[in-house]
């Protein structure tokens, strides 16, 4: 039997999800609990320069940043967004140096 990987949250992805719609936000989470939850290695890129460490998942024009503890085989979820102007990493970048995610 495979393993599942637990989902945790950013407290501020609450605030994503409600800016992007309430109709995207369900397909995200739906997507996110779907993929992430199975396998968060196949289904998301790995990211690099500032943000190495962190993965993303692509779900249409939102961008969802996450970050592996594979020991826990937890996901935690870091930032939800539109990828324009680069605005999902830069929040990404934010909360990571905040939060030493």
């Amino acid at each position: 039997m495979s393993k599942r990987w637990h989902i945790l949250y950013h407290p501020a992805v609450e605030k994503d999800l409600a800016s992007i719609g309430r109709s995207r936000a369900r397909r995200v989470l739906k997507t996110i609990e779907t993929k992430l939850g199975a396998d968060p290695e196949k289904f998301g890129a790995p990211l690099c320069t500032g943000l190495a460490g962190l993965r993303k998942l692509r779900v249409g024009d939102i961008r969802v940043v996450y970050r592996l503890e594979k020991k826990r085989i937890e996901v935690f979820v870091v930032v939800v967004g539109r990828r324009a102007d680069d605005a999902v990493y830069k929040a990404a970048n934010a909360r990571v140096d905040r939060e030493n995610v």
